[in-house]
């Protein structure tokens, strides 16, 4: 196991050297001068600053001449494995990653609950669908799965904030659920712990919704697929009880392709987030990266998408590890 780990890692260098690559290639070209930070943080400041900046990033030699692409990647690369990761031109006084570190918990905390909500879900709907197979329950939940994975992700965001904001807002004189954002202000009850989880309700919820509908549909699948094996009828064969048969033959081995699935969907969650929070207008990742490509904030782009080619990654190297841990017949050498 130790050697397999080790050959993923060395693995993941070239694929990580490959994106940053592309990404310093696509952003360099579609974006700004990255030393145009300067100017918005001090519209005063003095021409040889900021060519003195220039020189910093690689971007200019000590004649002032302009450095090839492939050389400013070399020195924006070893700016980074520095900790250098440049600073915002959004966000002022703040570096690439110190903007990202502002925003990741409020992304990590929006994750992390549609990711439970859709496990508690998902799983068991999945599990009695399988069960109870070609029945109206089945029927009912296999339609909303297949709505739940056609319909857009901002779509259902809209229409979140129009049944629970706008509308209640205009019936009743308040609504349900925010629109957006992270808390309330100018209320006694600003930021506290209740108000929080009234603004993250929809946006967990839609997000969930996410992944929900997929999951159910996968562990429904993979649970019919064990079921039908010549192990689960011979457990049952032997007369052992249906609840042990499903709880300690079937369930299992149904949950190991679930491992993957789940662990390769926390990145995809990073694409969903993207979108719920721009629509809700959350201060996390995903909306930063969309506030920082409109806004051409070369530094926190890279730094962002970087930050996602990781997960990514490490992600798809936790699921195959985790492959081992749940299926004993699975050993790397």
């Amino acid at each position: 196991m130790g050697t397999y780990v080790i050959r993923r890692f060395l693995q993941m260098i070239p694929i990580l050297i490959l994106i940053s690559l592309l990404t310093f290639l696509l952003m360099r070209l579609a974006g700004p001068d990255p030393a145009e930070y300067m100017i918005t943080l001090n519209p005063r400041i003095k021409p040889a600053d900021i060519q003195a900046e220039k020189f910093r990033l690689g971007l200019v030699d000590a004649n002032g001449k302009p450095l090839p692409l492939i050389s400013q990647y070399f020195t924006w690369v070893r700016n980074i494995l520095r900790g250098d990761w440049g600073w915002s031109r959004i966000w002022p006084n703040q570096t690439a990653f110190g903007a990202i570190m502002l925003f990741l918990p409020n992304s990590l905390i929006l994750m992390g609950l549609s990711l439970i909500l859709s496990l508690i879900i998902a799983i068991p709907i999945g599990i009695y669908s399988a069960l109870k197979q070609y029945s109206s329950f089945d029927y009912v939940f296999t339609t909303f799965s297949f709505m739940g994975m056609s319909l857009p992700t901002f779509w259902l965001a809209l229409m979140s904030i129009i049944i629970f904001h706008l509308l209640p807002s205009r019936l009743f004189g308040f609504p349900l659920f925010p629109a957006g954002d992270i808390a309330s202000f100018g209320k006694p009850f600003a930021g506290l712990w209740y108000d929080r989880i009234w603004h993250l309700f929809l946006p967990v919820v839609v997000l969930g919704i996410y992944n929900m509908a997929g999951w159910t549909r996968y562990m429904r699948s993979s649970l019919l697929e064990v079921i039908r094996s010549d192990y689960v009828r011979t457990a049952r064969a032997k007369g052992l009880p249906e609840s042990k048969v499903i709880n300690k033959h079937a369930l299992r081995n149904a949950l190991i392709p679930m491992v993957t699935i789940l662990t390769l969907s926390i990145p995809s969650l990073f694409g969903g987030a993207l979108i719920t929070e721009t629509v809700f207008a959350y201060p996390g990742v995903g909306r930063m990266l969309y506030q920082a490509v409109i806004g051409k904030d070369y530094a926190v782009a890279m730094a962002d998408i970087l930050l996602l080619a990781v997960i990514t990654i490490f992600f798809n190297l936790v699921a195959d590890i985790l492959y081992a841990v749940v299926d004993p017949r699975i050993r790397y050498s």
